[in-house]
């Protein structure tokens, strides 16, 4: 994929004014994929652009640290808007027992993702910076408001996510080695400057409303077809898990990963089908054991990621036994 990098000229904008953050994290095999994205708006009237990887990272961890760049590319008192309930909860309510208790939560746990939020907080130190949580994956918005940018750090994060994959050692922008932390090297990032659409141009499929999406999970790939309501299709194969049921539940990860929104996504695995409307939130609450089991619930992990992406989009599942007479399912059965 193409994308055109300009360098880092030192022009220097008038003060920041808001900042729209956003994290994006998916399974790959065995280990995680992030990338973070975040879109500046200044007082001139300009804007920036920021897309950049983070290697095996949760989605939290992805949008803390989206965050965390913010704060260390832009000086300043501004808004940051998230569409991270748990990031913004973190970084101006929950903190402050946390610290009280020696970092550790209310079950006298450890608190997660500790040492990411404490660097934010150094960092956002003795400067007015105001969070405003901003609803994610929302449709028809307008041009300008607070979920166009949103949606645009979205598709950022997922460039970001790219990133991973290709070769960025040369070009790019070098911030003067400002630390990172887990994130990759500065230099990996991508940064446009001005006001050119890079979301339309990274995904431009994505910005037709999606109608449905057809999955067909095997024992070590899925596939998927994308319906858009113009009836166009994006199709892709991805890799799976070890079995029929890890596959599976990487490929709705994925599906609420890259396609957010509320639609009917049709899948050939009743267990998942049933799972998430009627057992993950016991499952949940249980601390992710069995009932009356000391038993985790299989693949816990995977289902923790899910239902993190649930917090901010609905999902609706039906099952499938067999592929014939639907043409895109006959499609994914060959994959």
């Amino acid at each position: 994929m193409n994308l055109i990098k300009m360098a880092a000229q030192t022009v220097r904008r008038k003060n920041p004014i808001k900042v729209y953050t956003d994290g994006s994290s998916v399974k790959r095999g065995r280990r995680r994929e992030g990338g973070y994205g975040i879109l500046t708006l200044f007082s001139d009237g300009t804007e920036e652009r920021v897309a950049g990887p983070v290697k095996e990272g949760t989605n939290n961890q992805a949008e803390l640290t989206a965050i965390k760049r913010a704060l260390q590319l832009y000086p300043g008192n501004y808004t940051i808007y998230s569409d991270s309930n748990y990031s913004i909860k973190a970084l101006t309510v929950w903190y402050l027992n946390w610290q009280r208790n020696g970092w550790r939560n209310a079950r006298g746990k450890e608190v997660l993702n500790q040492e990411l939020i404490k660097e934010i907080l150094e960092l956002k130190e003795a400067r007015d910076i105001d969070f405003k949580h901003v609803k994610a994956h929302q449709k028809g918005f307008e041009k300008g408001d607070d979920f166009y940018y949103n949606d645009i750090a979205d598709q950022l994060a997922n460039r970001g996510r790219e990133l991973n994959k290709e070769d960025v050692s040369t070009g790019g922008v070098s911030t003067g080695g400002v630390s990172t932390g887990g994130v990759s090297s500065p230099k990996q990032e991508d940064r446009l400057l001005g006001t050119s659409s890079l979301a339309a141009s990274l995904y431009p499929g994505l910005y037709l409303p999606i109608d449905q999406i057809y999955v067909y999970a095997k024992k070590d790939k899925f596939g998927v077809i994308v319906v858009l309501e113009n009836k166009q299709t994006l199709e892709e194969t991805c890799s799976g898990g070890d079995n029929h049921y890890e596959t599976s539940l990487l490929a709705i990860e994925h599906v609420l990963t890259k396609y957010p929104g509320n639609y009917t996504t049709h899948i050939n695995d009743q267990i998942v089908v049933k799972a998430i409307p009627h057992w993950l939130a016991n499952w949940k609450a249980n601390d992710w054991y069995k009932k009356d089991s000391y038993d985790r619930v299989k693949y816990y992990q995977n289902w923790i990621a899910i239902d993190q992406l649930l917090e901010e989009q609905e999902i609706t599942l039906r099952y499938y036994k067999s592929c014939h007479g639907n043409k895109y399912l006959e499609k994914l059965c060959y994959i």
